[in-house]
C-alpha cells in the first residue's frame, strides 16, 4: 500500500493576496466556499489582487483536494475536505486552506478511472495488483452478504454517481486487500431474483465473474471473483428502498458517505434532486434546433388528425349464426343477411389545434419581430 505522500508529495499553501480595487483580480476560494457535502458552492466567491507573484501552479484543477487546516467555529469544525471538480486554472484557495494533488495521474487516476467506467478483467487484475484499499465507489466483500446490506449498498451507490461491489476480496484491518477469490460462482439469476424487490426498477447494475486460471499477478490465480457494477444514472435518480427486510428499510434514500452506507440528509437528498434537474436540463439545453424540430414532428406525426368514429351500429345477428365460407357472401347481401357498423372519419379532438406547419410559421413571425426591436426597426 502506498503512503499518501507518495501519491500527492507535500501539501500546496494557498493564497489571499490583497483587496481587489480594480475588480480584475484572481477569484479565490474560501472556506465560507465549502460546504458539508464535500462540494464547492460558487455562489460568493472574492476576488483578490494577488500582484506578480508566480501562482501558476496553485491555480486549482480538476481532481485536486482541498483541506481546511484553520479557522473553524464552535459549530463548524474546523478539517473539511473538498474535492474539486470545476474549471481548470480559472480559481486559487486561500491561505486557510492547503492542497493535495496527484503527482503522477497516469497512475494513481487513470487505472483508477479506466477501472471504474469499464471494469474489464484485466483491469480488475491491476486494480488489485495496486491495492489501493476500499474507496467511496467501490466496496470489498470476501463473501456474499445478506440480500438486505446487498441492497442497501446497491442504493447507496445508484444515489452516490455509481459503483462497484467486489465479491471474493478481503480487506484486512491494515487497509491491504487480499483477494481469497470464491469457492464458486453464484448464478446470476439467482442473485437478481433475491435482491429485486427491495429495488426499483430504473436502478442499473450488471453482474461479471472474473477467473484466472493463470494470471501475472499470482495473488488471483485460480481463483474467482464476482463484481456488481452500479451504473450513474442521474436522469433516474433517487433511488428509493422498496421493502423492508433485515439490514434494510423501506422508503429510504441511502447514499454512499465515505466508504459507509447511510440514509441521506434533508441537504443530500436536495443535492440529489438538483444533480437529476441539472441533468435533465442539460440533456434538453444540449438540442440543437434541429434536433428540437425533429423531435417535435415525431411527436405530431404519433398522433392521427383524423379517427374513425360509429355513427351506425350495423344488424349482423344473420352474419354471426352463419358459417365462416358464408361470411363474406352475407356482406354482399347486406338487405338479407343484416348491414355492417358505419364508420366515419372526424377531426380528433386530442390534436393540437395548432398544428406543426402552423407553429413553425408563428415562430418565424415571432423571430423576425425580434430582429426588427434589435435593429430598432420598431
Amino acid at each position: 500500500m502506498a503512503k499518501l505522500i507518495e501519491i500527492t508529495g507535500k501539501a500546496i499553501s494557498g493564497e489571499w493576496g490583497n483587496d481587489d480595487l480594480t475588480g480584475e483580480g484572481i477569484p479565490v476560494l474560501r472556506t465560507t466556499n465549502f460546504t458539508n457535502e464535500g462540494l464547492v458552492n460558487y455562489a460568493n466567491v472574492v476576488t483578490r489582487d494577488l500582484g506578480k507573484k508566480d501562482i501558476s501552479k496553485k491555480y486549482l484543477q480538476p481532481g485536486d483536494i482541498i483541506i481546511e487546516k484553520s479557522g473553524g467555529s464552535d459549530n463548524q469544525p474546523v478539517g473539511r475536505v473538498i474535492y474539486f471538480d470545476g474549471p481548470k486554472s480559472t480559481y486559487l484557495f486561500n491561505n486557510f486552506t492547503g492542497l493535495l494533488r496527484v503527482n503522477d495521474t497516469q497512475t494513481w487516476i487513470s487505472r483508477y478511472d479506466e477501472f471504474l467506467k469499464e471494469p474489464t478483467k484485466d483491469r480488475f487484475r491491476n486494480f488489485l495488483e495496486k491495492n489501493w484499499g476500499e474507496m467511496d465507489e467501490i466496496d470489498f466483500k470476501s463473501q456474499w452478504i445478506e440480500k438486505g446490506h446487498l441492497a442497501k449498498t446497491l442504493l447507496s451507490m445508484g444515489n452516490s454517481h455509481g459503483g462497484i461491489i467486489v465479491v471474493g476480496v478481503q480487506e484486512e484491518n491494515d487497509g491491504t486487500l487480499t483477494p481469497v477469490g470464491l469457492s464458486t460462482l453464484k448464478d446470476k439469476a439467482s442473485i437478481n431474483d433475491e435482491i429485486a424487490k427491495y429495488l426499483p426498477p430504473g436502478l442499473d447494475y450488471e453482474i461479471l465473474n472474473f477467473s484466472y486460471e493463470s494470471s501475472e499477478y499470482s495473488a488471483v490465480q485460480n481463483k474467482k471473483f464476482q463484481l456488481l457494477v452500479v451504473h450513474d444514472t442521474p436522469d433516474r435518480l433517487p433511488f428509493i428502498s422498496s421493502r423492508d427486510t433485515d439490514g434494510l428499510e423501506k422508503d429510504i434514500i441511502y447514499i454512499r458517505r465515505g466508504t459507509k452506507c447511510e440514509k441521506a440528509t434533508a441537504a443530500e437528498i436536495e443535492n440529489i434532486i438538483a444533480r437529476k434537474v441539472d441533468t435533465l436540463f442539460k440533456e434538453t439545453s444540449d438540442l440543437t434546433l434541429e434536433e428540437h424540430l425533429k423531435q417535435l414532428k415525431r411527436l405530431y406525426s404519433e398522433l392521427p388528425q383524423k379517427i374513425k368514429v360509429l355513427v351506425r351500429k350495423g344488424n349482423s345477428s344473420v352474419i354471426s349464426s352463419a358459417s365462416a365460407a358464408l361470411a363474406k357472401l352475407a356482406l354482399s347481401f347486406s338487405d338479407i343477411y343484416g348491414t355492417p357498423d358505419e364508420y366515419e372519419e372526424k377531426d380528433n379532438p386530442d390534436y393540437p389545434d395548432e398544428s406543426y406547419e402552423a407553429f413553425i410559421l408563428r415562430m418565424i413571425k415571432n423571430k423576425k419581430l425580434k430582429i426588427e426591436k434589435v435593429l430598432d426597426l420598431k
